[in-house]
């Protein structure tokens, strides 16, 4: 019973921050942190899986100032799209985050940074 307890008070948590948002205006520099914030949290769920989304990766590119899948290490994580990575090499599976950051710190952003 206290793990649904722990839930509702996250939830309720989360509708205060949420009424918070609705009322601060929609700046340039709010939706630019907003667009951090949300490449940042789908950056991590993907990091947790055991293998790459390209797609991902492409709406992360869309919320990333200057970020640019015109790069070799792009192709590469394209080429790994779906493919599990626990039969990747060693050294390619340990390079992935090399790539992204890559891919993403062209960018005005950081997000990796």
């Amino acid at each position: 019973m206290s793990g649904v307890v722990v839930r509702i008070e996250a939830a309720a948590r989360a509708w205060r921050m949420a009424d918070k948002f609705e009322r601060a205006p929609m700046t340039e520099q709010r939706i630019a942190d907003l667009n951090r914030l949300a490449a940042e949290t789908m950056l991590n769920e993907m990091l947790k899986k055991s293998s790459i989304s390209i797609c991902k990766i492409d709406e992360i590119i869309q919320l990333v100032p200057g970020a640019s899948k015109a790069c070799p290490e792009y192709r590469i994580l394209h080429a790994l799209h779906c493919v599990e990575l626990a039969g990747v090499p060693r050294e390619l599976r340990e390079s992935v985050p090399d790539l992204i950051r890559a891919v993403l710190t062209a960018g005005a952003i950081g997000v990796l940074s």
